[in-house]
């Protein structure tokens, strides 16, 4: 009967802990290629790099600051596809790394940002000239 008792309470606690887990996790099966949280990465990354692009033609970023950028976003596209190679035909995604993935985009966005606020404000000119101090 304490072995009985013991097994339900272990089964019990084992189902909470798997549904508290689960609740961690944002569930992206095969057949779901444009799940909201996985299309929301695919999409901030091409907007990224539609800003990149904008940002060349206007002159506001360098050519290897863009590399740089476009270095973040490729690191993040190839995690995010290598992960899902991982998890073969049951595709998910974890809340943790998709706040992880969205905290690299937010870095890479802010130092876009930065670098056009700088160009505007120096000017096109802010880092080709030795001033000697």
């Amino acid at each position: 009967m304490i072995k009985k008792a013991l097994l339900l309470a272990s089964v019990v606690l084992a189902g909470g802990v798997g549904l508290a887990r689960a609740q961690d996790a944002v569930l992206v099966h095969g057949d779901q290629p444009d799940h909201p949280k996985i299309f929301e990465l695919k999409e901030r990354i091409q907007s990224q790099r539609d800003r990149i692009t904008q940002a060349l033609k206007d002159n506001t970023i360098s050519e290897k600051h863009a590399q740089d950028c476009r270095n973040v976003l490729d690191g993040v596209e190839n995690d995010i596809k290598a992960e899902s190679a991982a998890n073969g035909p049951h595709r998910f995604m974890r809340m943790d790394r998709f706040v992880a993935y969205n905290g690299r985009l937010d870095v890479n966005s802010a130092f876009l940002q930065e670098q056009k606020q700088t160009y505007y404000y120096y000017g096109q000119y802010y880092n080709e000239h030795d001033y000697g101090y």
